[in-house]
């Protein structure tokens, strides 16, 4: 998790050195200029227990939302051109989204 805050905070760019395409990472010379501090098992398996289950919904959040977005743009152009219409469809919107006399204008 320690590696991956440099690798979000695209710190790990320092260290990586490019050629034909291909980055390779600078181990040496990443440990040569930052100290790399490594917790006890027991600490990190706790931190592991406590972090492990909201990463696997952040990956879940994101391969739903990729889902909507391929959903959203196979139906817009449909929905744009007029193939596809929703006129006879029967849609309840949430109460965030009925309009109501103020809201119309």
């Amino acid at each position: 998790y320690y590696m991956k805050l440099y690798y979000d905070f695209d710190l790990v760019g320092v260290y990586q050195v490019q050629s034909t395409g291909i980055s390779n990472y600078q181990f040496e010379s990443f440990l040569k200029h930052q100290t790399l501090r490594v917790p006890e098992h027991s600490i990190m398996d706790e931190f592991e227990g406590l972090v492990k289950p909201i990463v696997n919904e952040i990956e879940n959040l994101g391969r739903q939302v990729e889902i909507l977005e391929a959903n959203k743009s196979q139906l817009l152009p449909r929905l744009m051109s007029g193939k596809l219409s929703v006129e006879d469809l029967d849609i309840e919107f949430p109460l965030s989204m009925q309009a109501t006399d103020s809201n119309i204008q």
